[in-house]
């Protein structure tokens, strides 16, 4: 696997992003594996990774001297989550239940994709062109989010 990854990158160039990178360090082949691929491509890796990756990385210092660049990422605005519905959904969702969706996401983007695409498929089925607040009620955004009801 590794010389067809090093054989594509180096006919066609590209960054290479490792979400969850974290699981690197649990597998130290992987991660030696990937700084390989790194120096024999020079393709830039981006590494994207949980609350404690800094700490893990910074642990292993032939590693960390290798970082160019660190950028912490807190959360996605109600600017960029307008942006990621004008780019994923085929529907307009309003500015009340945006905002909803962006206060119950806790501005985690995965967050928001996964509740954005329930209100979606909400807004096809009920052939709206734009789903508000109201609309939506208080349906769960999220799969993690069971609403039990008791049976009058």
């Amino acid at each position: 696997m590794m010389t067809s990854a090093v054989q594509r990158l180096t006919e066609d160039p590209r960054p290479i992003f490792i979400d969850e990178a974290d699981y690197l360090f649990k597998r130290p082949d992987m991660l030696d594996a990937m700084r390989d691929i790194y120096d024999v491509t020079g393709s830039p890796v981006v590494l994207i990774g949980m609350e404690e990756f800094a700490r893990k990385v910074q642990s292993r210092g032939k590693f960390a001297r290798r970082i160019t660049q660190w950028v912490r990422f807190s959360g996605i605005d109600i600017e960029d989550a307008r942006t990621v519905v004008e780019t994923i959904s085929d529907i307009k969702i309003a500015d009340d239940l945006l905002a909803h969706v962006h206060k119950e996401a806790k501005k985690n983007i995965g967050r928001m994709v996964t509740g954005l695409a329930r209100i979606e498929q909400f807004g096809k089925l009920n052939a709206l062109e734009t789903v508000t607040k109201k609309d939506w009620a208080n349906r769960a955004l999220f799969y993690d989010q069971p609403n039990f009801k008791r049976k009058s």
